[in-house]
């Protein structure tokens, strides 16, 4: 996935800003068992920041009972989407720090030092060091992706 500068990401990172989530997960349409959650962003003046949105996505192991969780802020320059920030949790047990499917995040292209404390933090957790680290703060909630709500 093409990515931004470490320096070039961090600048974005840093501008504070503010989202709106939409109230349901929605499933992919062609990949079964990933379900996501997307919204735009806004600055601290209420005006859009073209081109920025963030990306929650869930993704069901088959016949595992565990959740692979990735958060990501994107910035599209026209012809791509280029990775921001992102923050990603495969699910999978038994992985050791250094392994590719060990919990880590982006910050632009280059993938930081694995964090151990990932492991177990769950989806919130995530959204909430996700939230920190891109000075995002949510308008309202961002709704359980393990609840499949009756219609």
């Amino acid at each position: 996935m093409p990515g931004l500068s470490h320096a070039q990401a961090r600048a974005l990172m840093a501008l504070h800003k503010t989202g709106c989530p939409p109230e349901s997960w929605r499933q992919h349409r062609t990949h079964r068992g990933v379900s996501t959650l997307e919204f735009g962003v806004v600055d601290g003046d209420g005006a859009t920041i073209p081109g920025m949105h963030v990306q929650c996505m869930a993704t069901t192991k088959p016949r595992l009972t565990t959740i692979a969780w990735k958060i990501t802020l994107f910035q599209a320059d026209g012809a791509h989407l280029l990775r921001v920030y992102q923050i990603d949790n495969p699910g999978l047990t038994g992985m050791r720090p250094g392994d590719h499917d060990f919990p880590h995040e982006h910050i632009g292209e280059p993938r930081q030092p694995d964090d151990p404390a990932w492991q177990s933090i769950g989806f919130n957790g995530m959204l909430d060091v996700f939230c920190q680290r891109c000075a995002l703060t949510l308008d309202g909630t961002v709704p359980d992706p393990t609840a499949y709500p009756l219609r």
